[in-house]
C-alpha cells in the first residue's frame, strides 16, 4: 500500500466513512507513521483541540488510544498494534 493510500484510508475513519481499517506493517506503514497521521488529520479538522493519547500494552498488542474532546464531534481512536499487522478503530 502506497503512503498516499494509508492517509486516505485514516482520512475516511476521521471524517466517520468508517470505524475500522487494518494495515499489514511494511516499510511505509509502521506504528508511529499511523500515529502522526492521524494525529495530524484531527489537528487540521479542530486546531484549536490538542488530542490526548496514551500506550496501554497487553500480552497479544500494543494499544494506543487517542481521544478528541471537542463540543462538535467528540471522538476517540485506537491503534492495535499486533507486530504484523495494525489495526485502527474509531470507537
Amino acid at each position: 500500500m502506497a503512503d498516499v493510500d494509508y492517509i486516505l484510508k485514516l482520512e475516511e475513519l476521521v471524517q466517520g466513512k468508517t470505524d475500522k481499517i487494518d494495515f499489514l506493517r511494511n516499510d511505509d506503514i509502521q506504528r508511529d507513521n499511523i500515529l502522526e497521521c492521524l494525529h495530524r488529520l484531527l489537528m487540521s479538522g479542530y486546531p484549536e483541540t490538542t488530542p490526548q493519547g496514551c500506550f496501554l500494552e497487553s500480552e497479544n498488542y500494543i494499544i494506543y488510544e487517542l481521544s478528541l474532546n471537542h463540543n462538535k464531534t467528540p471522538s476517540s481512536f485506537r491503534v492495535l498494534d499486533f507486530g504484523d499487522k495494525f489495526t485502527v478503530l474509531r470507537l
